[in-house]
């Protein structure tokens, strides 16, 4: 059985969903009794948008991660017991516990019982290549706060993420020592989603209200790309909705071969061949002539955090097109090809309740532009002009009207006019 789930969830503080009615899980310690002392939890599956809860929340392996505070080494780590969310019950000893969750993460080596938090911490990072696409959207890597000052009672079931009765039928005892032992335990993405929803043109009139500047526009769209796509992430959240961010690790690209000039809009770092990403670049060649009717594609790109001045770039390039409006409107063709950047969680970006609670109430950031995990940024794009000769916002001025709106994941959503 696939675990795509649940109800949405008031968003307040990115509650993410619970198990329906219908869709309830097995009463947990039905298996039989571990004896000792033994530890398990459960999980909330986390949700994407009211539109369609099962976006993107498949959890195909789950690690409990373990840790003796006494000393900070890892101490046991329980994994899925089958389709169900919840950990299966391991052996552990009484006393003080953090604990961390994974889904959908391939332990490195490094993990191992006995090795230190730090190690451990430093091990857990994961990187996206040109050779290796990681991450898919049925096995995004997902992670948890670390809970801390867990109080784990001697010869006794302890269980996290479970309800009271929940654990009373099942033989056990909650844990002690946090404030939220009854709630499930809270996975957060460490992907945003970035989905080009629609592309369109629109006549333009500028300044001169008597005139339009572009005729008809039409646009015969070669490529749809991302640019500076952040190559690497922590697996490690601190706290709840902690940054995952690695700035030092690198971008990836969906095409290679351009640079930026100076007064452009975007700056690009020095890449090479090896650092272009397939899963960055997407196939267009059964799309239509962009005109006024909306053509809506659903492409989809998966990306890590970016909030650096390198700025992750959706680019839309194309060949423009317009009437001249003389004669018998003959139709004019840019003589290059053409480049509608959008800055993601940039660009005229509209981020939803959703989005601010995370960043904002959960995060505490005052202010926020760029790419963040677990968010959903949906991009309109109208084309009004001839873009840009660079895909960085060069070559000569234009307008530009997008809009991007974040979702949770969180929602963002940008509307652009190039």
């Amino acid at each position: 059985m696939k675990l795509r789930n649940f109800m949405y969830a008031t968003m307040i503080a990115c509650a993410f969903a619970s198990c329906s009615k219908d869709d309830e899980i097995p009463t947990p310690g039905t298996e039989p009794a571990a004896e000792g002392t033994t530890l398990s939890l459960q999980i909330a599956a986390p949700t994407l948008t009211k539109a369609d809860e099962s976006v993107d929340a498949d959890i195909n392996t789950l690690s409990m991660l373990v840790f003796e505070e006494s000393n900070n080494t890892l101490e046991a780590i329980g994994t899925k017991d089958g389709d169900n969310l919840w950990t299966k019950a391991v052996e552990v000893k009484a006393g003080s516990k953090s604990i961390i969750v994974l889904a959908n993460v391939t332990l490195p080596a490094a993990v191992e019982k006995g090795a230190t938090l730090t190690v451990v911490q430093n091990a857990l990072q994961k990187a996206l290549n040109a050779q290796n696409a990681i991450e898919a959207a049925n096995n995004l890597t997902m992670n948890s706060k670390l809970y801390t000052k867990v109080q784990v009672a001697p010869d006794t079931k302890n269980m996290l993420g479970f309800t009271q009765d929940e654990a009373t039928k099942a033989g056990g005892a909650l844990v002690t020592g946090i404030d939220d032992a009854a709630s499930k335990v809270k996975l957060y993405r460490t992907v945003a989603r970035i989905v080009l929803n629609e592309v369109k043109t629109k006549e333009y009139y500028g300044t001169n209200t008597d005139k339009i500047a572009y005729k008809s526009p039409k646009l015969d769209v070669t490529d749809v790309f991302l640019l500076q796509g952040s190559k690497m992430t922590s697996l490690w959240s601190a706290t709840e909705y902690a940054a995952t961010e690695i700035v030092d690790g690198g971008f990836l690209f969906g095409k290679t071969g351009f640079s930026d000039e100076e007064k452009d809009n975007y700056t690009l770092v020095d890449y090479t061949e090896a650092d272009v990403y397939s899963g960055y670049n997407i196939d267009v060649t059964s799309w239509e002539d962009i005109t006024t009717t909306p053509a809506t594609k659903g492409t989809v790109f998966y990306a890590y955090e970016n909030t650096s001045s390198n700025r992750t770039l959706l680019v839309v390039a194309g060949k423009f097109s317009y009437l001249t409006g003389e004669g018998e409107n003959t139709r004019v063709e840019m003589e290059s090809t053409r480049y509608y950047p959008i800055a993601i969680g940039v660009s005229d970006a509209t981020f939803s309740a959703n989005a601010v609670a995370l960043l904002k109430d959960i995060r505490g950031l005052e202010s926020y532009k760029g790419v963040y995990r677990n968010l959903q940024y949906n991009v309109n794009l109208t084309i009004v002009g001839p873009g840009y000769k660079r895909p960085t916002g060069g070559g000569d001025p234009t307008t530009i009207e997008s809009q991007v709106e974040v979702v949770a994941y969180g929602d963002v959503n940008q509307d652009v006019e190039i």
